[in-house]
């Protein structure tokens, strides 16, 4: 029951530059190409997705929540075996140990993926906007699930509504123009990166398929949540 989204190759130039208002020092700016083809679901994962393969108890269209990265991965493995791939996850005793790189089955979506998505950038890499809806330091309209002026948060986005106090179904907010729904708000999203805040890779080529830094201790969250309230938070290349 999971709705797929096929994407095309291209390049993106993920983090944000130094001149960018809203950035937070950690998003280093890296030149990755993507050279396949790959698909993406058009949705967070929910509940009822998540319970139907690991036997969960929770079963809404909600997005599946409080799951450790090590899970979504685990996830993912039962994807692929139930669809007849190899593993994209070498875990071992409850222990990622690394990846099958010639595995074509699931996996989480790299942080570069995940921007070059939502980003739709030029075809040199630079990002068409800074945020979902486009560069508008504002909002006016009710673009995604975050913290309105109904939230329980002691923080919100002044004279903003988006109907749910807390989490929201899947799809309850517009589409994008690539057909995905909820990059903005409702929750934040695991990607397959190890987190790194090292120094670019290269300053002038362009890195195919970069999957992340090879070892690490945590890995990186992309986007906002049904908590969020500032800029910072919202914007495309915040980790």
């Amino acid at each position: 029951g999971i709705q797929m989204n096929l994407n095309k190759p291209g390049k993106i130039i993920i983090g944000s530059s130094t001149s960018e208002i809203r950035r937070s020092k950690n998003e280093i700016a890296r030149k990755i190409n993507i050279t396949r083809h790959f698909y993406l679901s058009d949705t967070h994962i929910t509940n009822e997705q998540y319970s139907k393969l690991m036997g969960t108890t929770t079963s809404n269209n909600e997005p599946i929540t409080k799951i450790t990265w090590l899970q979504a991965a685990q996830f993912c493995n039962k994807l692929s075996i139930k669809e007849g791939f190899k593993e994209f996850y070498i875990i071992q005793n409850n222990k990622l140990i690394g990846f099958n790189v010639s595995s074509l089955g699931y996996r989480l979506p790299t942080e570069a993926e995940w921007e070059y998505v939502i980003s739709e950038p030029k075809s040199n890499g630079q990002k068409t906007k800074l945020y979902p809806w486009g560069n508008k330091e504002e909002l006016n309209e009710t673009y995604g699930n975050l913290s309105d002026i109904n939230s329980t948060n002691n923080n919100f986005i002044s004279n903003y509504v988006d109907g749910h106090v807390k989490l929201a179904p899947v799809r309850s907010y517009p589409r994008s123009k690539n057909n995905y729904y909820d990059f903005l708000g409702n929750v934040r999203e695991w990607v397959n990166d190890f987190y790194g805040e090292e120094m670019s890779i290269s300053d002038n080529q362009f890195i195919d398929d970069y999957l992340g830094p090879n070892l690490g201790q945590i890995h990186v969250i992309k986007g906002s949540s049904y908590l969020s309230f500032n800029l910072n938070q919202m914007g495309i290349s915040y980790r």
